[in-house]
């Protein structure tokens, strides 16, 4: 009966951390995988308490001030730190110098899947050249206008 209940935390275990491989996904008949993790029902509220399913969908004049840091946090990784570099999309901060933004743990690792998603997109899709993959992006003129 031990072995039994070993065997069973020991599958349920390794089963858990099956996600680090990814789901295939199939998009115009291109197939990519997917990195991206399902987001847990997080609710933000406001400065009136308004709630909204995601942060980012918080007016400017209403969040807090540490809603106006994780944005400038947030803004600050994605300006300076997210690069094109061979093809690929890189973050050139450690996960310690992002924290040191101001970065938290979960957004770190958000954005190392969504790196992941995006580089396997652009090979599927055969998206080559920096200029290209900035366009797809859009990083430089949509984040330079948030006020943070």
């Amino acid at each position: 009966m031990k072995y039994l209940i070993l065997i069973t935390c020991s599958l349920l275990t390794l089963n858990s951390c099956n996600n680090k491989a990814g789901k295939k996904t199939t998009t115009n008949g291109v197939t990519y995988t997917n990195y991206n993790t399902k987001m847990k029902d997080t609710t933000f509220v406001d400065v009136r308490g308004n709630k909204y399913p995601y942060f980012s969908r918080i007016p400017d004049s209403l969040c807090t001030s540490e809603q106006q840091a994780l944005a400038k946090a947030i803004k600050d990784v994605l300006l300076n730190g997210v690069v094109v570099e061979g093809n690929k999309q890189v973050l050139k901060f450690s996960k310690e110098e992002c924290l040191a933004k101001g970065l938290p743990a979960k957004y770190y690792e958000e954005l190392k899947n969504n790196i992941r998603t995006n580089n396997s997109f652009f090979d599927a899709y055969g998206i080559k050249g920096s200029d290209r993959i900035k366009d797809k992006l859009g990083l430089d003129s949509s984040l330079r206008t948030l006020p943070y």
